[in-house]
């Protein structure tokens, strides 16, 4: 079942996702300060 589960969900694609996800929120910040809150809900939904 398990096995099945991470075929679909293709985790290396997933985690790649949230690493570019991760990396144009950063350089979309304007500041130096990130909020950090944001960046998690940010995160959690795309991944």
């Amino acid at each position: 079942m398990l096995k099945n589960y991470l075929t679909i969900t293709k985790p290396g694609i997933i985690f790649g996702n949230m690493v570019s996800t991760a990396a144009g929120f950063f350089l979309a910040a304007k500041t130096e300060h990130v909020d950090t809150t944001l960046f998690f809900q940010h995160l959690l939904v795309w991944g």
